[in-house]
This record gives C-alpha cells, structure tokens and sequence, in this order.
C-alpha cells in the first residue's frame, strides 16, 4: 500500500483526491510557477509541476519509500497562450472579457515522483471550455464576490463561474485542477495500490440499491463535516435532541437524517419533517402517533418496523408472529409510510452468528412486500450486504470511538 503525498496548497485538489477516498498527506511547496517561455505551453506546464514536485522531494522531511508525491499545475489558455490568475479586479474583468463566447482550453499537468526509486512520471491532460456571451454586468458581479481572484482563468466551474460555461469537453475535475480519471489509469498502469478512507472501502462494496448510513451519534461536528467533504450525505442521529441540534448546526449542508434509535412517546412532538427516515417504530402505539402528529404538519414520514429476531427481553420490537398481525394496521396509517424492516441481532454475536438474522429479516420482507432492510452495523456489515441490506448502519468504523457521555 502506497501513500500520496499532496505537493499542493490548492484545496481543490485536495477536496477532489478526499471525494476519491484517497489518504494522502498534504505538504505544499513555494516555488516561482513563472512559465519558461522558452518551452511549448505543455512543456511549461510540466516543468513548473515537476519542480514542485522536486522541492517537496527535497523539503519533506518524511522520506518513507511507500510514498508517491503527487504535483500538478492548471493552465487556461486562450488561442495558444496562457492565462494565469488575475493580479486585480480589473485584470479578472479583461480575463473574463477576453474568454467570452469563446472556447478556451484547460491543461493540467501532472507529476508522480516515486520516492524508492526517484522516477518521475508525467502527464498532460486537455479540456476544452465554451463560454457563454457575457454582459459586463454578469461580470462585475461574479468578480464582486472574491471568487475570480485566486482561480487561473479567473473563474471557478465548480463554483459560482458554473453559470457562465455553456458546455465543456474532457474531465470536468481536470477544469477544476486535478484530472482524476488520467490519474487513476496511471495508478493502474503502474500497478499502485493507494490507502483510501473507511468511507470510500465500504462504499465500494455497495451494490446497486444499497446505502451506506453514518452513525454520527455523539459525534464532534468536524467529524461529520470531514465525512461530508468525502461525500457522505446521509447520518443516522439515536438521540432527538443532539439530532435536532446537529440538524439546525449543519442545515448548510443540505444533509439527508435518519433517525436510528428507540424513540419515547412524549418525544415524537420534536421529531416534526427533520428525519427522511425513522429506522425504530416498535410497536403499533408509537407508529399511530408518528402518524399522528406527522398529519398535524402535512408530512408523511418514512418509517422502518424494527423487528426483534431473537426475542432479546433488553429490546423492543415486534416479533415474526406480531409484525405480520399488526401489518395491516401499520400498512392503512395515512401519514406514514412503511418503507422496510429493521433488526438488531444480538452484539454480543460474531459476524458470521447473524447471518441467520439477516436472512430471516429478509424472508419477513418478501412476506410483506416490502424492499428496504435497515439492518448491519460496523462488525457485520458485509454479511448484511451479502444478504440484502439496503442500508447498513456504520459508526466506529467511519468516525473512531465515541465521545463519552458525561
């Protein structure tokens, strides 16, 4: 397993190599990136990425041979010259002026320097960019809101600069700064295997129809946020409180919340449209007065039946016999909607030990012509998924231990 080392003080190469799931080590370098006019426009390009990459080789003190340095340098040219970041306002403005309407392209050079061995690899890749006919004022305005200035082009796709590109040809993470795709078939090509995240390992073993849920239950902000940037959108609260508290401190983050844990009669007044799903309704009473105050708002609240395969005293939930009495009742509610089953096997059980549960919760699901099993957590879940889980339910795994509670 080879390590990257980020030559790089863009963010946007680092957001792009943590969507990927890669880890990776970050250790920007402060070369001079005047071109050498004396090369062609791909020959400056690479040379200012290889002398990054070179510095950080020299720099780092961390010499570890596993690791491969990864540097890069965006270009935007225009009629075969390049356009580097606007020293001013008024610089952007003539930048943007000048690609109005027209195609320009975006080269991104990229260097792999091995460290066992010192060799270099280096690679040029090519999109093209249309623009739309821009009006001065349009201008003026995207130049206002400061995020022109730090960008070669002096225009963000990924940002708010999206609006003015009418269509684009090539990898749109090679506009961005960091192609992606060509970096990756090189990977291959040299047959390296890289460490990547818990988050990116187990969503490369979903298949189709099946959803990875973070259980962020007492859990900081910056670690939600952090799985966030990887591209996780969808988190699982068990207490309502630090639910609705964490719903209303990152409601900026247009996240989709689950709730996963029991919930208490006098506390479903809260529970109001902030979860898309509730993973827990244990009995007929409780699924009645979710129903209930989810009337009292116009909403139609998704639920899971929780189901107690092991008839464990310590838990709620219907047994096999009870589940299909009670489904029609839960079925003729108006204001919910009975998505799936949920079950928790015994935890004290190893992984293999709960494949008969998660089988048994399947076969219950067919029964009642339902799709969705909420059932696998951080020690089972790839038992869970040969059985069919829709979604699985991963906390340790993704955040660490928990914080304690006081």
């Amino acid at each position: 397993m080879k390590k990257i080392v980020l030559a790089s003080q863009s963010p946007r190469r680092a957001e792009i190599l943590k969507k990927a799931g890669y880890c990776f080590v970050s250790f920007p370098v402060f070369i001079s990136e005047i071109p050498n006019e004396n090369l062609s426009l791909d020959e400056q390009i690479i040379d200012i990425a290889k002398r990054k990459a070179l510095a950080c080789l020299d720099q780092c003190p961390d010499k570890n041979p596993g690791h491969i340095i990864l540097a890069s340098d965006t270009m935007v040219c225009l009629d075969n010259r390049a356009i580097g970041k606007p020293e001013n306002e008024q610089d952007a403005f003539n930048t943007l002026k000048k690609i109005s309407g027209k195609m320009h392209e975006v080269k991104t050079a990229i260097i792999l320097l091995d460290q066992s061995n010192g060799h270099i690899i280096s690679h040029i890749e090519t999109s093209q960019v249309y623009f739309k006919n821009l009006d001065d004022k349009d201008i003026w305005d995207y130049i206002k809101t400061g995020e022109p200035m730090d960008k070669a082009g002096s225009y963000a796709i990924q940002g708010l600069g999206g609006k003015f590109v009418e269509k684009f040809v090539g990898d749109f993470n090679n506009v961005v700064g960091l192609p992606l795709t060509a970096l990756e078939k090189l990977f291959v090509e040299k047959n390296w295997s890289f460490e990547k995240s818990p988050l990116s390992q187990i969503k490369a073993q979903l298949a189709s129809g099946q959803n990875l849920l973070a259980v962020s239950k007492l859990q900081p902000l910056e670690k939600i946020r952090d799985l966030v940037n990887q591209g996780q959108k969808s988190f699982g609260e068990n207490y309502i409180q630090e639910a609705l508290e964490k719903i209303e401190a990152l409601k900026d983050l247009n996240l989709e919340w689950h709730l996963i844990g029991p919930i208490q009669k006098n506390k479903v007044k809260y529970l109001k449209n902030n979860f898309a799903y509730l993973h827990a309704i244990d009995s007929v009473e409780l699924a009645e007065l979710v129903s209930k105050k989810a009337s009292e708002i116009g909403y139609v609240q998704n639920i899971f039946i929780q189901v107690n395969l092991a008839n464990e005293a310590t838990k709620a939930g219907f047994d096999e016999l009870s589940v299909q009495n009670s489904w029609s009742q839960l079925t003729a509610l108006t204001n919910v909607k009975v998505v799936g089953l949920m079950t928790m096997p015994p935890l004290q059980n190893e992984a293999q030990e709960n494949e008969i549960y998660f089988k048994k919760l399947k076969n219950l699901a067919s029964q009642l012509n339902v799709k969705e099993l909420s059932m696998g957590t951080s020690h089972d879940y790839q038992i869970a998924l040969k059985e069919g889980a829709t979604w699985i339910r991963i906390g340790t795994v993704l955040f660490g231990e928990r914080q304690k509670v006081q």
